[in-house]
């Protein structure tokens, strides 16, 4: 049954937003969204550069291996990428080297061998960092509700995770073995509506009347289109708690089935493994199959609960496709 929510002032929503306003009719008021190139990106040191499409198939592993890592988005097509707004070619030259050519000067782009992270060109120290303008967009729902005031709908809330979302975006909603597309009617933060949120703002958006509630529920993951997809199974580095942290004192077994908390959703999970049982405070890697597929990725953290108490901590490592 819907939720009918009337808003008067004062009635506050996340401690923050209050009547929601911000769903308009379409997004043709909104302005245009920029072009953006998603991924994490090498920022100097000094001011924000970004290169892009810096990987050749078949060639130098190490170039290839950190730039895939870092989901750089292959923005341009061939051999070339972007440094800001200028344009050039290159050519990987080893692991640790490729040679760019921007505007008629050619110089060598150097990964540091002995970190990765850290680069050189033209004398420029650059590192890997995030620049939401360039980061493809995420936000956990961590709640829904209708507004029957004008009939604007369904509204989700939450905390922007990464990258920026504006009124007149497309987006998905991802979790629980399904896919959602939905359009961003309006935004609003701390009783203002905003054109745009970034990461860490805590906002509303508004989805209209189109979204089926029985298609929305806490722990989705609302993002940019395609940018996310539903698993159901993984490895991860999992570290089991003694009881002088909390958790059991009991080993568990494979075929041990708790609940894993992720995306601020509880979701059931069988864990397997090839020893024959894993001991509070152990750390063991191990394969986790959920009972429903949820939006997640390598590196992600996520709690292991009994009956709602915390018994384990561990880290995504690796996606089973």
């Amino acid at each position: 049954m819907k939720k009918i929510v009337k808003f008067f002032a004062g009635i506050m929503l996340l401690s923050s937003v209050v009547a929601f306003t911000g769903c308009k009719n379409n997004g043709s008021d909104a302005p245009k969204q920029k072009d953006n190139f998603a991924g994490t990106r090498w920022i100097p040191e000094v001011q924000v550069n970004a290169l892009t499409n810096f990987v050749e198939e078949g060639s130098a592993t190490r170039v290839k291996e950190v730039f895939e890592r870092n989901h750089i988005d292959f923005a341009l097509t061939g051999k070339t990428f972007t440094m800001g707004k200028s344009k050039g070619t290159y050519k990987v030259l080893s692991d640790d080297i490729a040679k760019l050519t921007i505007n008629g000067s050619t110089d060598n782009f150097i990964i540091d061998s002995e970190d990765l992270t850290k680069a050189t060109y033209k004398g420029q120290i650059y590192t890997k960092g995030s620049n939401p303008e360039y980061e493809d967009f995420s936000m956990v729902v961590e709640d829904f509700f209708y507004v029957s005031a004008g009939e604007k709908g369904y509204v989700i809330e939450g905390q922007v995770g990464s990258g920026i979302v504006r009124t007149g975006d497309n987006i998905q909603l991802v979790g629980y073995d399904k896919v959602i597309n939905a359009k961003v009617q309006g935004i609003e933060m701390f009783q203002k509506v905003l054109d745009e949120a970034k990461r860490s703002d805590n906002i509303a958006i508004c989805l209209g009347t189109e979204i089926n509630e029985k298609d929305l529920a806490k722990g989705m993951v609302a993002c940019k289109p395609g940018s996310l997809r539903n698993y159901s199974e993984f490895t991860a580095d999992l570290h089991l708690l003694t009881q002088d942290e909390g958790g059991r004192n009991l080993p568990i077994s494979s075929g041990y089935r708790p609940r894993i908390y992720l995306n601020k959703a509880d979701v059931t999970c069988e864990i397997t493994f090839n020893q024959e049982n894993i001991l509070p405070g152990d750390d063991a890697t191990v394969i986790i199959t959920l009972a429903s597929k949820m939006a997640i990725k390598e590196n992600q953290e996520f709690t292991i609960r009994e009956g709602g108490k915390k018994v384990g901590t561990g880290v995504i490592k690796a996606i089973i496709e």
